[in-house]
C-alpha cells in the first residue's frame, strides 16, 4: 500500500527535526571542547612560564657565593682608602732638607700603611661577604617572584576569560525552535483527523524520530592554579 502524500510529508518533517535536533547538539559540545581545549593549552603555556623563572632562580641561586660578594666589598674598601691616602701620609712628608735616610724612611712608613690597609680591607670585605651575598639573594628572588606573581595573575584572568566563554555557549534557540515546530507539524499530519490518519496510516506507525536533547552544558572546565605561590 502507498503511503499517502501527508505521510510521507510527516516522515520527512520528522527526520528533519532529529537531524536538526542532532546537529545543534553536536556543534554545541564541539564549540564546548574546543574552548576547553583552549583553555588548558592556554594554562599549559602559563604553567611553562612560570617553571622557566623558577629554574632561573635556582640555576641563579646556585651558583651565588662569597666571592664576588668579598671582592666586591674589597674594591669598595679600597676605593675608601685611596679617597683618604693624602690624609692618611701627610705627616710623613716633612718640609725643608731632610735626610736621605728619612726620606727613605718615610717611603717604607707610607708603604707600611698601605699594606696594612690592604689587611684591614681585605679581612673587613670578608666579614661582610656573607650579609652581603643574602642580600644580593633577596633581591634575586623578590625579582623573580615578582614575575612568576605577574604570570600568576595572568593566569587568574585567562582562567575567568575562558570560564565567561564557555558559560556563553548554548544550544541555538533558531534551530531547536525550527525544529520543534517540524516535529509538531509533523505530529498533526501523521494524527489526521480524529486521530485516524491519512492514507490509512496512523500516528503510531510513524519512526520514532524526536530526540530532543536535554540542552545541558557540559561542565566547564577549570584550569588547575598554577603551583607556584609566593
Amino acid at each position: 500500500m502507498a503511503i499517502a502524500t501527508s505521510t510521507a510529508i510527516a516522515l520527512a518533517l520528522a527526520a528533519a527535526s532529529a537531524g536538526a535536533e542532532y546537529y545543534n547538539t553536536e556543534n554545541t559540545a564541539h564549540k564546548q571542547d574546543n574552548q576547553a581545549a583552549f583553555a588548558i593549552q592556554q594554562g599549559a603555556q602559563k604553567q611553562k612560564q612560570a617553571d622557566a623563572q623558577v629554574n632561573k632562580l635556582v640555576d641563579t641561586q646556585a651558583k651565588s657565593d662569597t666571592k664576588d660578594s668579598a671582592a666586591q666589598g674589597l674594591g669598595q674598601y679600597v676605593q675608601a682608602m685611596q679617597a683618604q691616602k693624602g690624609n692618611t701620609t701627610a705627616g710623613l712628608n716633612q718640609a725643608g732638607n731632610v735626610s736621605d735616610a728619612y726620606k727613605q724612611s718615610g717611603a717604607d712608613a707610607a708603604l707600611g700603611i698601605q699594606d696594612y690597609g690592604n689587611k684591614i680591607a681585605g679581612l673587613m670585605s670578608r666579614m661582610d661577604a656573607p650579609a652581603m651575598q643574602r642580600q644580593k639573594e633577596a633581591i634575586t628572588q623578590n625579582r623573580y617572584s615578582t614575575a612568576i606573581d605577574s604570570i600568576l595573575r595572568a593566569n587568574a584572568g585567562d582562567q575567568f576569560i575562558n570560564e565567561m566563554k564557555l558559560r556563553g555557549i548554548h544550544r541555538n534557540a533558531g534551530i531547536d525552535a525550527g525544529a520543534s515546530f517540524a516535529n509538531g507539524v509533523a505530529g498533526g499530519l501523521a494524527g489526521g483527523a480524529g486521530g485516524g490518519g491519512y492514507g490509512g496510516v496512523s500516528q503510531e506507525t510513524l519512526p520514532n524520530y524526536n530526540v530532543q536533547a536535554t540542552g545541558a552544558q557540559l561542565p566547564l572546565y577549570q584550569p588547575a592554579a598554577l603551583k607556584y605561590q609566593w
